[in-house]
């Protein structure tokens, strides 16, 4: 199957109009509290027309950082600007992700990144000052008026 491993990039600055912060323990229970969390706060921002890709957005984050980096806590983080949210997962590990192309159909993993690749709006990973990586997601969500951002504006 063949792999590709995407260069880093930083994650888009925001102006956090909102933020939820999780520390989360590397144990696969974990996922289910983490995405208890970020349901209830999508709920409370106004953002129920994006729960369902964003929770699969952070099942496959928070479960890639429990698989590749079960040594280490694990921080989670979604941050909402306007028209956009940003959901980060930060893992103790310097590895940089891999994806999958074309996984097996039998195959029980290695679709995650992919399934990233295709719900985010944009997506990356970056290194940490302390040897630790982020992993990023972006996604579009509807501003008070109902539209939409563009992921590709420019932030100022």
């Amino acid at each position: 199957m063949p792999t590709t491993t995407p260069s880093p990039r930083s994650r888009p600055s925001l102006t956090p109009i909102a933020r939820l912060a999780i520390a989360v323990s590397p144990e696969p229970q974990e996922l289910r509290r983490v995405r208890q969390e970020m349901e209830k706060t999508l709920v409370e921002w106004g953002l129920t027309d994006v729960v369902d890709n964003a929770l699969l957005l952070v099942s496959e984050l928070v479960t890639n950082a429990v698989q590749h980096a079960p040594h280490a806590g694990i921080g989670f983080t979604a941050t909402r600007d306007e028209g956009l949210l940003l959901i980060e997962v930060q893992d103790g590990s310097a590895d940089a992700p891999v994806l999958r192309h074309e996984p097996a159909d039998m195959a029980e993993s290695g679709r995650g990144l992919g399934l990233v690749d295709s719900l985010a709006d944009d997506w990356g990973w970056m290194s940490q000052a302390d040897g630790t990586k982020s992993t990023w997601a972006l996604i579009t969500v509807p501003v008070a008026d109902g539209s939409h951002t563009s992921p590709d504006a420019e932030r100022h």
